[in-house]
């Protein structure tokens, strides 16, 4: 009996020192991962994020930071893999879309990022619109589809005209071209 009643009081205080049965536990892990991405701090992001992930293994947000840690600490298939979690939870969160067409660009698979920015220009509720518009003409651009790249880019000027870096994708559009704007 004395073996049973020590076996329940281990098995309870390891219950109870569980991090992730804290109210909050996993929304402040979440929150000093960002912190600590914001700050420059890729390994202590990564803890964070890792330890909120253990905890919480189906939120598309947090796979989305922990794809941007991966990002910038130049683990670029990693983040790939970690996008597309976050987008396998939930395939209308659009930062995650956006961050692997990014990525995708910079893989050089130009219609891959295509698609993901195609995604995204078609979701109503994205609140910038035109940087989706830009990284998609920036796509075509890349792909040297140059007809569909100025179709987007200038979508994207229609949307914010003061959005500057659709401007410079058109001038270097124009420059392949041999065309002034």
């Amino acid at each position: 009996l004395g073996l049973v009643a020590l076996s329940l009081l281990f098995g309870c205080a390891k219950f109870r020192d569980n991090p992730c049965r804290r109210a909050g536990y996993v929304e402040a892990m979440k929150n000093k991962a960002v912190a600590y991405y914001q700050s420059g701090e890729m390994i202590e992001a990564l803890k964070a994020a890792k330890a909120a992930e253990a905890c919480n293994p189906k939120d598309p947000e947090l796979y989305y930071w922990i794809g941007l840690i991966y990002y910038r600490q130049g683990r670029l298939y990693d983040s790939v893999e970690y996008f597309k979690k976050s987008i396998s939870i939930d395939k209308n969160y659009m930062e995650s879309r956006m961050a692997l067409g990014l990525v995708y660009l910079e893989l050089g698979r130009n219609d891959e990022a295509i698609e993901q920015f195609e995604q995204v220009t078609k979701y109503d509720l994205f609140e910038r619109p035109y940087e989706a518009y830009n990284n998609l003409g920036y796509a075509y651009l890349k792909k040297g589809d140059y007809a569909r790249a100025e179709t987007a880019l200038n979508q994207a000027k229609r949307i914010n005209p003061n959005y500057c870096p659709a401007y410079c994708n058109l001038g270097e559009l124009y420059s392949l071209i041999g065309r002034s704007g």
